[in-house]
């Protein structure tokens, strides 16, 4: 979504009154009352980025200003995100948004990385923003509620889950598209093992004429 832009100086403005200075929670809803387009949070949350100054005044008043609103949360989280990643590795806005748009750097398995992942250090940088993010987040009183047991329990199944599934594709994709240095025989004989154990866990739909052929096929595949 495109907001209008607009100065971010005239977030206080000669006609909008200055909060008084209070602190804790008063200074915080005294904040939270100031008048703010999204477009002005964004652009506090990138600058913020940039310079790592104001957390306690401007970009605390934005996540206020729009914790209701998730889409301008999730805007100024990417803007703040592109302006750590100019900050800290030099690039400009435009490569800072290609690199967060990658995938995340492969830890476990570093030889599974390509161009579509992000380094080692493109990674670290991620996971300080992360940190960045979320400490304002809950300076603003923006926190998610704990999980149970029950859900952690759940979540991380379903992450192990994708993890095994991830794995067979990468295994399948270099059974039926082997590197061209393999030996070919060897590359031959993971496919017919490979349909043998297809067979084995299907033997009971394996049925009629057809079935018999595989079969028979099978068991004369050469090893």
């Amino acid at each position: 979504m495109t907001y209008p832009m607009s100065n971010v100086q005239s977030v206080i403005s000669a006609t909008t009154p200055v909060a008084p200075k209070t602190n804790g929670k008063a200074k915080l809803k005294a904040l939270s009352t100031t008048a703010m387009t999204p477009a002005q949070a964004i652009t506090i949350a990138f600058e913020y980025g940039q310079t790592m100054a104001g957390q306690d005044g401007s970009l605390t008043n934005a996540f206020v200003t729009f914790k209701a609103n998730d889409k301008v949360i999730d805007d100024m989280v990417q803007a703040l995100t592109e302006g750590y990643f100019v900050r800290k590795l030099g690039y400009d806005r435009t490569e800072a948004t290609r690199v967060i748009a990658l995938k995340k750097y492969n830890d476990r398995n570093q030889d599974k990385n390509t161009d579509e992942n992000r380094t080692f250090e493109q990674e670290r940088v991620m996971v300080a923003v992360r940190v960045l993010v979320s400490r304002a987040k809950r300076m603003a009183g923006i926190t998610k509620p704990v999980a149970t047991a029950e859900q952690e329990a759940s979540r991380a199944a379903k992450e192990a889950a994708k993890e095994a599934h991830e794995s067979r594709l990468i295994k399948a994709d270099e059974i039926v598209n082997p590197s061209d240095d393999v030996d070919v025989f060897d590359a031959l004989n993971r496919l017919v093992l490979t349909l043998k154990s297809l067979q084995k866990k299907h033997t009971a739909k394996l049925t009629g004429d057809r079935g018999s052929e595989w079969r028979e096929w099978l068991a004369n595949a050469p090893r």
